[in-house]
């Protein structure tokens, strides 16, 4: 295999692996709750999915910064690049933590 395509070939399966522990483990299906308190639920659980889905592509981000910060070679451009990867990944985390918290605390206040 040509290692461009390898390349290529990479992230889809690593994201496939970290992913398939949250696919695999899906509550099974439940019967349809059409209240109030069951749409909040079906909301709080997309979003703890969704906020679990960005802390792994959040990792993988740092971990690709902190892979270029060491391979720079002190050269200015790329350093400058890892860094900014770098604090798009933690300033993502912070926000979609920031949402899932606000998800939550609407939703308790909804249920109650």
């Amino acid at each position: 295999m040509k290692k461009k395509n390898f390349k290529k070939l990479i992230l889809p399966v690593v994201l496939f692996l970290l992913s398939s522990p949250f696919i695999l483990s899906a509550a099974p299906p439940i019967p349809a709750d059409r209240t109030i308190t069951g749409l909040w639920n079906a909301i709080r659980n997309l979003a703890n999915w969704l906020f679990s889905f960005l802390a792994i592509v959040s990792v993988i981000g740092v971990v690709i910064s902190a892979y270029m910060f060491v391979t720079s070679g002190g050269e200015p451009g790329k350093v400058a690049s890892a860094r900014q990867i770098m604090i798009y990944s933690l300033v993502g985390v912070m926000i979609g933590g920031f949402a899932l918290v606000l998800v939550n605390f609407i939703a308790g206040l909804a249920i109650v």
